[in-house]
């Protein structure tokens, strides 16, 4: 087992069924898997890239760009869907490489795994700690040669959304235009789904889909053709717009080269008078001051919502402004969401 300080996050190893198993747990929540291999070499590789992200966030070193769309994936490689919630990276052969979980990122995980599959994990090692990912990534890119994020912006031209030629988008929408346009920035646009609406890639191998029910609105997030993961749930539509400012800000950000805004992830680090219950495996409320429940959010102990008490009253458009300011003013000087003084290391 790996784990930070005090357990708050571990990685457990075994051996299950001729694999090497590694799964995830945060909190006292339970484990959730995370990719299986044959080799222990792969495991070892996974994990590298795994943390390589995390050393170079926490030194604010350049993100290391990744290609995560299914068609560049390496020559050589193929993904399947070899069961419901799994992926599968495969040699061209049929040989199985590695199986990863089929949640968030995870179509992302097995391409990228594919591009570094063969390498040397001492030159590995080394390009995660290069300030300019040397000798491995010299464009800061994981992908087919010359290739980049579709959302990445031109130098010196102001980047706007072109909705992809021949697609039906909706004219109207529960999100504001606002959200739509942010949306785009991140390469994403609006479709119609079969109750509700969507924010998809220009492939569909990433959504995230908004329906309204009795009382509430829902966002659910998919890639590929599995199930859908519960994002948030909450009856006023602007807490869901304020998810997706975040998430798809932090796509727009490292696109451009920015540093990440770090969000606090503990349940110690909650905006006081907030609390941030587990209602049910999977599942963690967000109960506001006046003992509402404001809302509930997905992935349980994982991906507990303590940072988004701090941004729940904060107007959108300098929640936008922050994640587009390179120094993420006027909201988050220090590039973090969460209490005064306790930014990750």
């Amino acid at each position: 087992m790996f784990a930070s300080p005090g357990g708050e996050l571990r990685d457990y190893l075994r051996k299950l069924d001729g694999l090497w198993t590694l799964t995830h747990a945060e909190r006292g929540g339970w484990e959730h898997f995370t990719m299986a291999a044959a080799e222990m070499a792969d495991v070892e590789r996974y994990l590298t890239v795994d943390y390589g992200d995390a050393i170079r966030s926490g030194r604010r070193l350049p993100m290391i760009w990744t290609a995560f769309e299914i068609e560049m994936v390496c020559p050589g490689y193929q993904i399947t869907v070899p069961e419901k919630g799994k992926l599968a990276l495969s040699k061209a052969d049929g040989g199985v490489r590695i199986i990863c979980a089929g949640g968030r990122n995870s179509a992302m995980r097995a391409v990228e795994f594919s591009w570094v599959a063969d390498v040397s994990m001492d030159e590995l090692r080394a390009s995660y700690l290069d300030p300019d990912g040397l000798p491995l990534f010299p464009g800061l890119w994981i992908g087919p040669e010359g290739g980049q994020p579709p959302w990445m912006p031109k130098p010196g031209v102001e980047q706007t959304w072109v909705p992809p030629e021949g697609e039906t988008l909706l004219d109207e929408s529960p999100f504001s235009a606002e959200t739509i346009q942010w949306a785009g920035l991140a390469g994403f646009h609006l479709v119609a789904i079969d109750g509700g609406c969507a924010l998809v890639t220009k492939n569909w191998s990433e959504r995230h889909c908004l329906r309204r029910g009795r009382d509430r609105w829902t966002l659910t997030w998919a890639n590929m053709d599995l199930d859908e993961f519960l994002e948030v749930s909450a009856p006023d539509l602007l807490d869901v717009e304020r998810c997706v400012t975040v998430r798809l800000g932090a796509v727009i950000r490292k696109a451009r080269r920015w540093g990440d805004i770090d969000r606090a992830s503990k349940a110690d680090m909650v905006r006081p008078g907030f609390q941030v219950p587990i209602l049910a495996p999977g599942e963690t409320g967000l109960i506001a001051p006046e003992g509402d429940l404001r809302a509930v959010f997905g992935g349980g102990t994982r991906f507990p919502p303590a940072w988004f008490t701090w941004i729940a009253d904060a107007p959108l458009d300098q929640l936008r402004a922050s994640y587009l300011d390179p120094g993420g003013l006027p909201l988050f000087p220090e590039l973090w969401i969460g209490p005064e003084g306790r930014k990750p290391r």
